[in-house]
């Protein structure tokens, strides 16, 4: 009997590759799907690093077993539930870590079936691992079965990684193939792609600086060069759904963003933009703008950037152009059907028509900007 775990899902299905780590990079290796009939893919790069999860872009691919129905069942009320995580490392050996998992997020844990979780480590059981170093692991799944939700995951998958060839800092991915198991053992084994993010406290480290929590951001506060690559990524993508100067509720800055800073400096702060399933590029089924915008269609682009920052707005978009293939690749860097691929080509050159253009630039940038320049 084939027991696989990703044989049966469609996303999976044929060639696994297995790479070697050489001087220079990865080697990817066509192998018999044969050899991993019985366990995942092993992940195989460096664990030298004190963190190295993200410093090796292959699919990772692991077990997590807990009681599914629980979750599921649970999921808008954050179940705090006892599970197992399994992956196979670069000898061949299956590691086995207890794990505490939750969900996390807002809409869409009203809206999925698939809740996004965060999974918790103990630090002592992955020393030596891929995941060593970590504890809270952000994991972003499919919104639900089929092919099309598979894209819109791999499409915002292609955003982090195309923001992070304009932007620095910015949260680093990594693609996953999870097979979920019932714990109970009530529902069948499920396999699915889905990636997992950065934690802000591993970006400040590696970048030296620390992170901000307050309320309310001054805009004078953040870096006017970064901003403005925030703001016209952000229109590239056609997203509504942030500020870079307010936090969502009662929580802290910001709505979909995290705040860095140099330690101590008190100018020079930069926003890291996350959660970009509500972008008019992905244009998902339920995303849909805010009633205060005037557009009624998430897939209509509107600048939402501040006049103070056209100083650096020529500098911007130049370097949008001198990355545009960079760009291109990397937005469809998660594996894309033709359709939509074709579909967010076209939707990002219409991104370039207008920046290139100077009436475009002045009616869709130049004349939306907030505040006074």
């Amino acid at each position: 009997m084939n027991s696989n775990p990703f044989s049966h899902d469609p996303f999976f299905a044929g060639s696994i590759l297995w790479y070697s780590v050489i001087p220079g990079g990865c080697v990817p290796h066509l192998l018999p799907v044969l050899v991993l009939l019985l366990q995942p893919m092993a992940e195989v790069c460096s664990t030298s690093a004190e963190k190295p999860l993200f410093d090796c872009d292959e699919t990772i691919a692991f077990e997590l077993e807990l009681p599914m129905k629980k979750l599921y069942r649970h999921a808008e009320s954050r179940p705090d539930l006892d599970g197992l995580l399994r992956y196979v490392d670069k000898k061949g050996e299956t590691l086995t870590f207890d794990v505490r998992i939750t969900t996390r997020g807002h809409s869409r844990l009203k809206i999925c079936k698939f809740p996004p979780l965060s999974v918790n480590f103990k630090r002592d059981q992955v020393e030596g691992t891929i995941f060593a170093g970590q504890n809270r692991l952000k994991i972003v799944t499919p919104c639900r079965r089929g092919e099309r939700y598979q894209d819109y995951l791999h499409q915002e998958y292609g955003i982090y990684k195309a923001y992070s060839i304009v932007a620095n800092p910015s949260f680093r991915v990594r693609m996953l193939e999870i097979t979920f198991r019932d714990s109970e053992g009530k529902m069948k084994p499920n396999a699915m792609a889905a990636f997992i993010i950065e934690s802000i406290k591993e970006v400040a480290a590696r970048s030296g600086m620390e992170t901000v929590k307050q309320k309310r951001i001054p805009p004078q506060y953040l870096d006017p060069a970064n901003s403005s690559i925030y703001e016209l990524f952000q229109f590239l993508i056609a997203n509504t759904d942030w500020s870079n100067t307010l936090g969502p509720g009662d929580e802290d800055c910001c709505h979909n963003g995290k705040v860095l800073r140099v330690p101590g400096k008190e100018l020079g702060w930069v926003v890291l933009p996350y959660d970009f399933d509500q972008a008019g590029l992905i244009n998902t089924p339920y995303a849909q703008p805010n009633d205060q915008l005037p557009i009624s269609r998430v897939s209509q682009r509107l600048f939402r950037g501040r006049c103070e920052n056209f100083d650096h707005l020529d500098e911007t978009i130049a370097l949008f152009n001198r990355e545009r293939e960079a760009i291109e690749t990397a937005l469809a860097s998660g594996g894309l059907s033709e359709k939509v691929l074709s579909r967010q080509t076209d939707y990002v050159a219409k991104f370039y028509n207008i920046i290139n253009d100077p009436g475009d630039r002045e009616q869709y940038i130049e004349d939306r900007c907030r505040g006074e320049p």
